[in-house]
């Protein structure tokens, strides 16, 4: 860049220099030359004005015809003898035969002489003008003359620009639309105003890369890691049932057998609906329903499997809400948190569902431990369990609280944990918008 900008400043340098010169020795000396004529058309025209009036008194000198003279053409006129002019014997020799002589190279200023006799002529002038000063049109030439020059340049620059500049304006020209970026017709603009905005859109692209790959590489790890349980437990009991003789026994190994297959099923499901939310490949099926419908159905599912816990469910306004969702996926989400709720609560579990706005708000809360606040954000991430003393015994492939917040970022929502102000426990409070566009 600062090759480039040296050699335009010498470009710069080099045209005013040529402007100078021609300046100096094309355009002054026709200006000079136009001048000369100009003042030599006046001072002629002044002397002959003069001479026709002399001339019909015989060109004897006449006080009162010179002081006429003088007025009218605003001009001094003084009688001088050939000594005080000191003329050449060229303007004598021309004298005789014109009788008059216009003398622009005068030090002072162009003159016009007028014979009247051998000893006595008539001076005219000096004028003010001099033909060989520089005026202010000289000045408006020169700067004509520099914006002609200097403009070319800039022109010629400026084209320059724009040819290097091309292919950056056609590459941005075709990742504008996946990039969302405004493209523009000019060349230097659509470089200058969208380069760095584009540059902050690859740093997205790139921290985001690197978070999917960082986020693949644990999820492959712990996926890995939950396989090992039901395959080491398949591989165990086929060993066992290859040399067991009990016929008792051997059902027994088949139906582990058959158990660690389901999870091993149930586990790949949940991984595959996990990805697909996490990509945003998961398409919306929206529908219109009324949210107590879902929150009902959901604990009518959890509640047979922990009887000795109970849930209470609070609807705002008691008709219910209608929502225009995905009806499936808020149904998984909502069944996701309260099964999540009544297995780590002590005894109570509270639900309720109320309209913000035009924003749906359903808090699932528990009377247990609740999530400590340095790790509520890691709850949400997949195969996370802050108790290491469970077991998958438990319950769940560890992806259903990472599966709902896929849920609510799919819908342009948000899912948060907090400690529950009533029970004590923990809060998950689900926002998500009541219609959603398609």
């Amino acid at each position: 860049m600062k090759k480039q900008l040296a050699i335009f400043t010498a470009i710069l340098v080099l045209v005013n220099a040529i402007a100078g010169i021609l300046l100096f020795y094309v355009y002054f000396p026709w200006s000079a030359d136009l001048d000369y004529n100009k003042a030599q058309q006046e001072v002629r025209s002044d002397l002959l004005d003069l001479n026709i009036r002399l001339a019909s008194n015989e060109y004897r000198f006449s006080k009162a015809i010179v002081d006429r003279a003088s007025f009218d053409l605003n001009q001094d006129i003084k009688q001088k003898r050939p000594s005080e002019l000191e003329l050449s014997t060229e303007i004598q020799d021309e004298l005789s035969k014109e009788r008059y002589k216009v003398y622009v190279e005068n030090e002072d200023g162009p003159i016009g002489i007028l014979k009247l006799n051998e000893q006595s002529y008539l001076v005219l002038g000096p004028y003010s003008e001099a033909y060989d000063a520089v005026n202010a049109r000289d000045g408006i030439a020169y700067i004509i003359l520099l914006i002609l020059f200097n403009g070319v340049s800039l022109w010629g620059a400026y084209n320059y620009l724009r040819s290097r500049l091309q292919p950056a304006h056609q590459a941005i020209n075709y990742v504008s639309s996946s990039m969302y970026i405004e493209k523009k017709n000019d060349v230097i603009r659509n470089v200058t105003e969208n380069t760095p905005e584009l540059v902050e859109k690859i740093h997205q692209l790139q921290a985001e890369h690197k978070h999917n790959l960082r986020s693949q590489r644990d999820l492959m790890h712990a996926v890995a890691h939950e396989f090992r349980g039901p395959m080491a437990r398949i591989t165990f009991a086929i060993d066992l049932l290859t040399s067991e003789q009990d016929q008792t026994r051997s059902e027994q190994l088949k139906t582990d057998i058959e158990d660690s297959l389901e999870e091993l099923d149930s586990l790949v499901k949940e991984v595959l609906d996990y990805s697909r939310l996490k990509d945003g490949q998961q398409a919306l099926s929206l529908d219109k329903f009324n949210i107590i419908h879902l929150i009902e159905a959901a604990v009518k599912k959890v509640s047979p499997l922990y009887s000795k816990k109970t849930f209470n469910v609070q609807i705002m306004p008691d008709s219910g809400i209608e929502c225009l969702q995905d009806q499936k996926l808020i149904e998984r989400a909502i069944l996701n948190l309260i099964r999540n709720a009544a297995k780590f609560s002590f005894s109570k579990v509270a639900i309720t569902a109320k309209k913000d706005g035009n924003t749906l708000v359903i808090n699932v809360e528990d009377d247990g431990s609740g999530v400590p606040p340095g790790k509520r954000e890691r709850i949400f991430e997949p195969f996370t369990r802050l108790d290491h003393s469970r077991s998958r015994d438990s319950g769940g492939a560890g992806l259903g609280l990472a599966i709902v917040r896929g849920i609510a970022d799919r819908h342009k929502g948000a899912i948060e944990v907090r400690d529950s102000e009533t029970l004590g426990g923990a809060d998950f409070s689900l926002r998500l918008p009541i219609t959603i566009e398609a």
